[in-house]
């Protein structure tokens, strides 16, 4: 990807090595510059979490998660048909997400609880997949991004 330097691998390849045991290592975000919106990397964050507790895996080592943020343009020049989830197999097992176009809640919840499934070989079925996505889509539907809240200014007099 144009853009994204030899550097920059070293960094992901450095996180993915140094993962904790039991402790979410928050997920590398690339962004491409003509990807519409911006990823949350507090919601990203969030949803992984969210779905640990709802999956019941809490104290379990949680893999390493890159996510990519793509263009459509970039995404079909790359031969990637749209959001999708890869998995890196080899030393520890990696995980890539391919967001191609606007992110969403939605977005980050079928990511976190998809890597999840994966990586614990869950076997979930599609009920209970489908009510942790949603589990975890409501919790970050209801959170307020502090940062993005502008402070108003009040005039005394």
């Amino acid at each position: 990807m144009k853009g994204i330097g030899v550097s920059l691998w070293i960094v992901l390849l450095t996180l993915a090595v140094h993962a904790g045991a039991s402790e979410l290592v928050p997920p590398a975000v690339l962004e491409m510059e003509d990807a519409p919106g911006r990823v949350d990397q507090q919601k990203v964050n969030q949803s992984m979490l969210w779905a640990v507790r709802e999956l019941n895996l809490g104290g379990q080592s949680l893999p390493f998660v890159a996510v990519f943020h793509v263009s459509p343009a970039a995404a079909k020049r790359l031969g990637i048909e749209g959001t999708s989830l890869w998995q890196n197999r080899g030393g520890n097992n990696r995980y890539e997400l391919w967001i191609v176009g606007e992110p969403s809640n939605r977005v980050y919840s079928l990511m976190a609880v998809n890597v999840l499934e994966r990586h614990f070989a869950l076997g979930l079925d599609e009920a209970s997949r489908t009510r942790a996505v949603e589990a975890v889509c409501r919790r970050l539907d209801s959170t307020v991004n502090a940062s993005a809240i502008k402070p108003r200014s009040h005039a005394w007099k």
